[in-house]
């Protein structure tokens, strides 16, 4: 529900600072991924296994809910739920990603995922200019890499060099949506929200594709 408190006299957005809406986009990340981690720590993947593909498509479907909701949506909470919405498929997505998998593995992918977040979040805030102009051609890239990967997936092939461009276009992603964060003119909390779930999205898949690529 909107509130009063989101809108100020005019009936317009209240904006916020700009270190404000850094810190909530920031946050909003991290409490995601403190949400996987407790599902993570806490499910077991043999309850899952038996529905890994009605969990995959969960996931799928969460993710599109989620993008129409805090696209269409003005109100932060409800952008705010959308994201919760994503959150938790995702997580329990996780759980079935990481089973067997070697700790150290995974903490060595979640440091790489790190380090390539914040350098292109650094590069994203210097040519904000330049990811916007690719952005588009990114996203048909990676639209077009999915596709390939699901139709290799049922003829029993792999090809690595996909994996690679996946990577690719979500670093462009990071750039872009940390670029359009600092650079915004609209720093309202509905904002914040949106950026904050397009970026845990693009950080969730990066970490995912690093993953695969061990």
């Amino acid at each position: 529900m909107q509130t009063t408190r989101d809108f100020n006299e005019s009936g317009k957005p209240v904006e916020i600072s700009d270190h404000l809406f850094q810190f909530i986009i920031g946050a909003i990340i991290f409490y995601g991924f403190a949400l996987n981690w407790v599902i993570v720590s806490n499910v077991d993947a043999s309850l899952l296994t038996p529905y890994a593909g009605t969990v995959l498509i969960g996931y799928v479907v969460s993710a599109i809910i989620a993008a129409i909701i805090t696209t269409k949506s003005k109100s932060p909470v409800v952008s705010f739920l959308g994201y919760n919405i994503l959150v938790v498929p995702a997580g329990l997505m996780l759980v079935l990603a990481l089973d067997g998998v070697p700790q150290n593995t995974i903490v060595g992918t979640i440091q790489l995922t790190s380090l390539i977040t914040g350098l292109m979040m650094i590069v994203g805030m210097g040519f904000p200019g330049f990811f916007r102009s690719i952005i588009k051609i990114c996203m048909l890239a990676l639209l077009l890499t999915i596709a390939a990967e699901v139709v290799l997936f049922f003829v029993g092939v792999t090809l690595p060099l996909l994996n690679y461009v996946g990577i690719a276009c979500l670093m462009v992603f990071i750039a872009f949506e940390w670029g359009t964060a600092v650079h915004s003119t609209n720093r309202t909390l509905d904002q914040a929200v949106d950026i904050a779930c397009s970026m845990y999205l693009s950080i969730l898949g990066l970490f995912l594709r690093l993953l695969n690529n061990d």
